[in-house]
């Protein structure tokens, strides 16, 4: 068989290689071409050979997705995947907002992302977006909308920010959010995912929630989700005043700037007691920036858990840019007291108007 030549045991390759370049030679591709496709309908494939011997290998059935079908699976895609679909400007993240009861947070599911405006006011923008937040192995919130953008004739061309909040009520531990978003006119979505950890209720003092960093809605889009009695999305259009939470904490001197802090304590096993709520600005250095009037924190009666909400303006247009720091503690009534039982703070960066887009100014104060 190999001609006359020894192939064991020597330093020739050649034959060999010969060998398997003919072994090679012998496979054969059999294409054809279908007359009659449909669309999202499988076709069953046989292929048989009038010659003993040979071995056959193909696919059992085939298909011609439709566009539509195509886009469906790379969404279903993208929430297996969420690494190899980054991009495209959107971002997610979950804010407690304050404890239901001892066990239970009410948060914030956010969803932001741009959204440019049509050239023509009768033109439109639709854009479709879900997430789905798991804890584990249980998926605790899941939910989705498509959502149609209208200019309005006086609308000036530019890209404006989504904000979606879907309230959750989560249980603390540790959760993974992933959030997709597609162009029903396109093909491929982009992906967010974020890893996040709710954290434990204290019972016995008083706590800080926050601080919340963000911005009235101004020009921008903000949706307040939600479902109604029968289960129905139950969606509420955010004015201009309406507070719109920073997902990315890099800001300009266009608007003003608001920190918004929850101070609270459970009523079960409390120390009684008044407390004072202490608000400052400090640079990235640790200098101080600007301090903020006490406010004195004793909780309302009734309740399970009682919260104070404080609301505050940050005055980003006396500032120099750069990175600056937002803390907010919870002290004992004593005035000379300095140390605090609970402190918590939320940084940001202030940068020239150019690098984060200009952006209108402000009218009114937002409504927490």
């Amino acid at each position: 068989m190999s001609g006359g030549r020894l192939t064991a045991t020597s330093n020739d390759y050649t034959i060999a290689y010969a060998r398997a370049r003919r072994d090679l030679g012998c496979h054969y591709m059999i294409g054809f071409y279908d007359r009659h496709p449909e669309e999202d309908r499988s076709h069953k494939l046989r292929i048989e050979s009038a010659m003993p011997g040979l071995t056959i290998r193909h696919a059992e059935s085939y298909s011609f997705p439709s566009r539509e079908s195509r886009r469906r699976m790379a969404v279903q895609a993208a929430y297996m995947v969420p690494t190899q679909f980054e991009g495209g400007g959107m971002r997610a993240e979950v804010f407690p907002i304050e404890p239901r009861d001892r066990r239970t947070w009410d948060t914030l599911v956010a969803i932001d992302f741009p959204l440019p405006l049509p050239s023509r006011p009768e033109g439109a923008l639709r854009r479709e977006f879900g997430a789905v937040l798991t804890n584990g192995p249980v998926v605790s919130k899941t939910f989705g909308r498509t959502v149609t953008l209208q200019a309005a004739a006086s609308a000036k061309p530019g890209t404006r920010r989504l904000t979606f909040l879907e309230p959750a009520s989560l249980s603390p531990g540790r959760y993974t959010l992933t959030a997709v978003l597609s162009d029903p006119d396109g093909e491929s979505p982009f992906t967010s995912r974020v890893e996040l950890t709710v954290p434990e209720i204290p019972s016995r003092r008083p706590f800080l929630v926050g601080p919340m960093i963000g911005r009235r809605r101004g020009s921008d889009v903000v949706i307040r989700g939600g479902e109604g009695a029968d289960g129905a999305p139950a969606d509420r259009v955010g004015g201009a005043a309406s507070f719109r939470p920073l997902i990315v904490t890099e800001v300009d001197r266009s608007r003003p700037l608001f920190a918004l802090t929850e101070a609270c304590v459970s009523k079960k096993g409390a120390k009684k007691g008044r407390w004072r709520v202490t608000r400052g600005l400090a640079t990235a250095g640790g200098d101080t920036a600007g301090a903020l009037e006490d406010a004195s924190f004793a909780g309302r009666d009734g309740g399970e858990m009682t919260c104070e909400r404080y609301l505050d303006q940050v005055p980003v247009s006396r500032l120099r840019l750069g990175a600056y720091t937002f803390s907010a503690a919870v002290l004992t009534s004593d005035p000379d007291a300095k140390s605090s039982i609970d402190e918590r703070s939320a940084a940001f960066l202030l940068m020239p108007e150019a690098s984060v887009g200009a952006l209108p100014a402000p009218v009114t104060q937002p409504s927490p």
